[in-house]
């Protein structure tokens, strides 16, 4: 059980920084501005992309936290 427990946790924390990197939210706020008004069609699909990434990691991260509450 502790092992599922792990693997949930590593694949939802795992993918939200995945999804951070993906659409640039580790950076400052002028950077932000910027990139936003240069932004493309590359650009944008690469934020959809880090929007299914972080969709997909939410339940793994949710799962692993109900399992660490009630089964530990």
């Amino acid at each position: 059980m502790d092992l599922a427990m792990n693997i949930l946790m590593f694949l939802g924390v795992g993918g939200m920084l995945i999804a951070g990197i993906f659409s640039g939210a580790h950076i400052t706020g002028d950077r932000v501005r910027a990139n936003n008004y240069s932004e493309t069609n590359e650009d944008q699909r690469r934020s959809n992309i880090s929007t299914k990434i972080f969709a997909f990691s939410l339940p793994f991260l949710f799962f692993s936290l109900i399992m660490a509450r009630f089964l530990i």
